[in-house]
């Protein structure tokens, strides 16, 4: 049982073509901050193309289906089968459009102790986990500090604060994780640690009371810029929902294909990746084994 649902001969000729009646290849390598939202956008055109037929909402739809509490479930998608999972879904999701525009770009500035504390509680297997992360939506140009909180029942609870430009990070950071998590992490000193883009298609369900996030062109950095890397041809698909629920429609459309849920943490992925000398990486090594031909460092060191 494959994560990606592809054997290698299909992804070798996948990434050779591109027909957007039976799929998408990324062959371009964009990182999705490097993109202003005037620029000629390749990508974004391609996968635009995909949601013909799609119904749109705005963001005060999102808003009130904001699910700041819910269980995810997560899926890695070749993106030769984008099309095929976009068309099985246009009855029952609607887009999130913006400007006209439904590929949005994601900045996320990911924040942890010098020990990184919260890469090795998920490493761990911590049942009671944190991530701390500063969310930029270069589409609407709007800032969130956040903090995730996974649960030992496996929901997740998320609380932010929109942030202005004269915020200082280090400071907002410690005083939420007091707010939210009293006494779980006292005294804590946060820093950046990496820095991850990616381009994002968002799908809502008023019918089931769930969405669903298609992220594609991830790429992090180091914080420190001496390492970074881009992952090709991957699509993470996320299913968000007040409580699971096999019934979703996205559920039935990934089993019908042949695909299953694959836990999947950008952050600690991206970690493991960019620094490796330091963290232990056991958990993930299936995992990374899975994506190494997808990856591609960006500089000669690594």
């Amino acid at each position: 049982m494959s994560y990606f649902d592809s054997d290698k001969d299909q992804i070798a000729a996948c990434d050779t073509s591109y027909d957007v009646s039976q799929g998408i290849v990324l062959k371009k390598r964009v990182h999705a901050g490097n993109l202003d939202s005037g620029a000629h956008d390749p990508i974004g055109q391609q996968v635009e193309s995909l949601l013909d037929g799609f119904a749109h909402h705005g963001l005060k739809d999102t808003e009130a289906q904001s699910l700041m509490s819910r269980f995810d479930t997560k899926y890695l998608v070749h993106t030769s089968r984008l099309n095929e999972l976009l068309q099985s879904l246009k009855q029952d999701y609607s887009v999130l459009s913006i400007d006209n525009k439904q590929l949005m770009r994601y900045e996320n500035e990911y924040l942890d102790t010098e020990n990184f504390s919260f890469y090795n509680d998920h490493h761990n297997k911590r049942l009671n986990r944190t991530k701390v992360r500063c969310r930029r939506y270069v589409d609407s140009d709007t800032s969130f500090i956040e903090i995730k909180a996974k649960n030992n029942k496996g929901r997740t609870v998320k609380n932010r604060k929109q942030l202005n430009g004269s915020d200082e990070l280090a400071q907002i950071a410690p005083e939420m994780l007091q707010q939210y998590l009293p006494g779980k992490y006292p005294a804590c000193q946060l820093e950046s640690v990496a820095k991850i883009t990616y381009r994002r298609i968002s799908l809502q369900s008023d019918s089931h009371n769930e969405r669903v996030s298609i992220d594609l062109c991830l790429a992090a950095t180091r914080q420190d810029n001496s390492r970074s890397f881009e992952m090709h041809d991957l699509a993470i698909v996320e299913l968000k929902q007040t409580r699971a629920n096999r019934e979703s429609p996205l559920f039935h459309t990934l089993r019908n294909m042949g695909m299953y849920s694959s836990p999947f943490s950008k952050y600690c992925i991206s970690c493991a990746l960019l620094y490796a000398e330091l963290l232990r990486t056991n958990r993930f090594k299936m995992l990374l084994a899975r994506l190494q031909s997808r990856i591609k460092f960006n500089n000669t060191g690594v």
